[in-house]
């Protein structure tokens, strides 16, 4: 058993052994427990419980805004003390009084001696303390060998499954661990490794409460270890998202040590936060008991969105050894198209649209093996997009066509094209931080001079750099604009953006996306006349079209909302807002955007006419430090600003 091998001396090898064929007298135990005495002792004075190594054992981050230590497990089970939760020195002496224990004649058969249920605690103590197998008996743990056993990692990989414009429940990535069982690091061997995921428990049934749930810890977090193919088909297949694998440095040791925490974790459970105790933070608290001088946690400010941990990662000196990049199935489909020419593609539209096998032949009497075999992989990508296939699973609307356009590529006898990899500017780890301070100072045309406090949490607008982002969407959390009015000697609260989402997505040809965009908040004047000094809160939905031009660079969209809102004066309000933006990338420093917003709101008394329309050129001084010049005529009061924004 490797295990053995690479965490004890031989002396304790051997010991060991033996005590897996040799039932313990209970003298043996009472010496055990007069020794432990001593080692406790020993502990004491070492102390040895404000070790970081220990502290992230038991799973003590490093909170920015708390040096009190508290765990954070929330299942009372992970813990041996009653207050190890918040005591660790209470913990390790616990701990290490239970390692001692006796473990009974008749034991039920969930009963786990302690030695074995925390094994990456008794590993890190006998090291530590240099505890001494002739004094201490060390318990076989046969079911624990099997896991270890089965295990056998050779690399580690941090995973971040990214977003998609299509896909509201990708908004902020995902992350997990991808165990390499072969030193070389291939895709090819990723049938044989396996993937350790945490996430939260939620009822297939949710109930209206689920978003508070979430956001309030109201759902357990489990890890769980799967094949890391069944994250390739649940990422990169059924939501079609990409994956970004960051090969770790860690050594063999500390991997086998992961194998030990992950095996602590696997029978406990953390309440899952959606903004801070989530995923992703809880998977760098993994890889820091794994590897106690990692400082990763200590890095995460106030809440953890997936993409900031990986930005994490990939800062930490000498951790990230490789970045590789795995595309999802509709990434696929649209590189394979890319490289399709005009006849091609209609040749290609045909196939899907008539979805006829007879005809799908004839139409390739004409075309040579090459055209074919482009025409037939492009194809093949756009079925197992539209059907979400799923490894094994039969597709259902082209079940026939599919089957015989893989008899047909079999008999092309031609290789695939090779795809090609991502661009450079496309990795999470290049793009900006998540929070947005930003401090502009403007006029109103009528002379009124201000100074706009803007705090957003998380996470892209379009006026910033897309590099590590989709061009496609938008996303604002708590988004907020406080207004200093000089003149009027009054600071108020202009905008408040509860959730913001643009969803932009290219139309690509034979898929058809729609534009949608969701808004719900508070705004300071929101139409002519005496609106325009009132305040309201609103929520809209609206749907719409985008269309890219220049190679990408130009984006065109249009919008129509349903607008519902309520007032002070007007009460509730209903009404259609029609908005239409241009976004131009003019290079990788300069962005412009324009957009308008006419809006009607009725109620109960009358109308409420109201039109908005901005101006806005960004200048970009690197990833995080952004200038902007505003021209916005809100209603009649046009306005300018000089805006500098930072992300961090």
């Amino acid at each position: 058993m490797y295990w053995n091998s690479i965490f004890y001396p031989f002396p304790i090898i051997i010991f060991f052994f033996l005590g897996s064929f040799i039932a313990p007298s209970s003298k043996v135990y009472a010496e055990s427990n007069a020794y432990i005495s001593e080692i406790i002792t020993q502990a004491e004075n070492e102390k040895l419980w404000e070790k970081r190594a220990w502290k992230k054992l038991l799973f003590i981050p490093d909170r920015f805004f708390s040096s009190q230590p508290k765990s954070l497990m929330s299942d009372k089970n992970f813990f041996l003390s009653q207050e190890g939760k918040i005591n660790p020195k209470l913990e390790l002496i616990e701990t290490l009084k239970a390692f001692a224990v006796e473990t009974p004649k008749k034991p039920d058969e969930n009963y786990l001696h302690p030695q074995c249920r925390f094994p990456a605690r008794f590993h890190w103590l006998v090291e530590e303390l240099e505890i001494n197998p002739n004094k201490m008996h060390f318990q076989p743990c046969p079911e624990l060998h099997k896991f270890i056993d089965y295990l056998d990692y050779e690399g580690v990989s941090l995973v971040f499954s990214n977003y998609v414009a299509d896909g509201p429940g990708t908004l902020f990535g995902h992350t997990f661990l991808r165990l390499h069982r072969n030193k070389d690091y291939k895709n090819e061997s990723a049938i044989l490794d396996d993937a350790a995921n945490f996430a939260a428990l939620i009822p297939a049934e949710r109930d209206w409460l689920f978003a508070i749930k979430g956001l309030a810890g109201g759902y357990p977090g489990k890890f769980a270890v799967v094949p890391y193919y069944i994250k390739i088909q649940e990422y990169n297949n059924f939501e079609s998202r990409d994956l970004w694998e960051y090969k770790l440095n860690l050594s063999k040791k500390e991997i086998r040590l992961l194998e030990l925490i992950l095996w602590e974790v696997g029978w406990t459970y953390i309440d899952y936060y959606y903004l801070d105790d989530n995923c992703a933070y809880v998977i760098l608290a993994v890889l820091e008991a794994a590897k106690p001088e990692l400082k990763l946690t200590e890095n995460i400010k106030i809440y953890a969105i997936p993409s900031d941990t990986v930005r994490v990662v990939n800062r930490t000196p000498n951790l990230v050894e490789q970045i590789t990049y795995r595309a999802s199935v509709f990434s696929r489909y649209i590189t394979r198209l890319s490289v399709l020419n005009g006849q091609e593609r209609k040749i290609l539209k045909e196939i899907v649209e008539n979805n006829n096998v007879k005809l799908t032949q004839s139409i390739f009497s004409e075309c040579h093996n090459q055209c074919k075999t482009r025409i037939i992989d492009t194809a093949l990508e756009y079925i197992d997009y539209k059907e979400k296939l799923v490894g094994s699973n039969d597709a259902i609307e082209y079940g026939d066509l599919r089957k015989q356009l893989l008899i047909s590529r079999a008999q092309t006898g031609e290789k695939s094209e090779p795809l090609v990899d991502a661009p450079t500017s496309a990795p999470p780890n290049q793009g900006h931080d998540s929070a947005l301070i930003s401090v502009g100072y403007g006029s109103t045309f009528s002379g009124t001079w201000f100074t706009d406090i803007r705090w957003r949490p998380a996470l892209h607008d379009f006026e910033s750099q897309s590099n590590g982002y989709s061009d496609a969407l938008g996303v604002g959390f708590l988004d907020t604009i406080l207004r200093a009015d000089y003149t009027n000697k009054k600071v108020y609260l202009k905008n408040f953006h509860l959730l913001e989402i643009t969803s932009l997505p290219a139309q690509i040809p034979n898929i058809n996306f729609l534009t949608w965009h969701f808004d719900s908040g508070y705004e300071y004047g929101f139409g002519f006349g005496d609106a325009a000094t009132q305040e309201r809160g609103y929520l809209q939905l609206g749907y719409g079209l985008a269309l890219y031009e220049l190679n990408n660079s130009l984006i065109l969209y249009t919008i129509l909302h349903c607008d519902l809102g309520y007032s002070s004066s007007t009460a509730g309000h209903i009404g259609p807002t029609l908005s239409i933006g241009m976004i131009q990338n003019i290079s990788k420093y300069f962005k412009f955007i324009a957009k308008s917003e006419i809006a009607k709101r009725f109620h109960a008394e009358k109308s409420i006419d109201s039109i908005k329309y901005s101006l806005n050129l960004a200048a970009y001084a690197n990833k995080n430090l952004e200038f902007q010049m505003n021209i916005i005529n809100n209603n009649a009061m046009p306005e300018a600003s000089f805006n500098i924004r930072y992300y961090f």
